[in-house]
This record gives C-alpha cells, sequence and structure tokens, in this order.
C-alpha cells in the first residue's frame, strides 16, 4: 500500500492532474442526498487537489455550503485523515 501512495503522491505533483473535477458532474445528486438526509458535516474522501471547492465554489452552489472536510493521500495539503463521524463521504 505504501508504495501506491508513494507513486499516488509522485502523479499529482503535475499541477494539471487530478484537480477535483470529476465531482461536478455528481454535484447535484450529492446535493439533493444532503437535503434529503439532512446532512450537516461531509468526508471527501479522494477530494484531489480541491479545487473543485477552492476554485469552484462547489459546495457553496450545490452543498447547502456546506464545506466537506478533505482527505486524498497523494495531495501533501490534504494527507492527514480529518476527525469524524461524518454524515456523508464522498
Amino acid at each position: 500500500m505504501t508504495d501506491y501512495i508513494e507513486q499516488y503522491k509522485i502523479m499529482h505533483q503535475e499541477e494539471e492532474r487530478y484537480p477535483g473535477e470529476s465531482l461536478q458532474q455528481h454535484a447535484k445528486s450529492i446535493g439533493e442526498l444532503i437535503v434529503k438526509f439532512n446532512a450537516k458535516s461531509l468526508l471527501d474522501f479522494g477530494c484531489g487537489k480541491g479545487f473543485q471547492y477552492t476554485q469552484k465554489h462547489l459546495h457553496k452552489t450545490y452543498f447547502n455550503g456546506i464545506m466537506p472536510s478533505l482527505y486524498d493521500p497523494g495531495v501533501p495539503s490534504h494527507d492527514v485523515i480529518p476527525e469524524g463521524p461524518f454524515d456523508g463521504v464522498i
């Protein structure tokens, strides 16, 4: 597992790789689930670089303003597993 994470870190060194864009196509559905289940906390497990939040602000548009806790073992700024529990995991 350690070897895999190290490879993942190397791949993340390129700025354009894994910015967090794949979430956008699912954001509306996630937002509907947040409302349906009255979620108050979220974890984005595998968030990439997190640009979906820092640049596109998807959480403000679709997630009732809930900023997810971010985790991605390949990104130094998000490589610490956040404390839970969470109402939802992306």
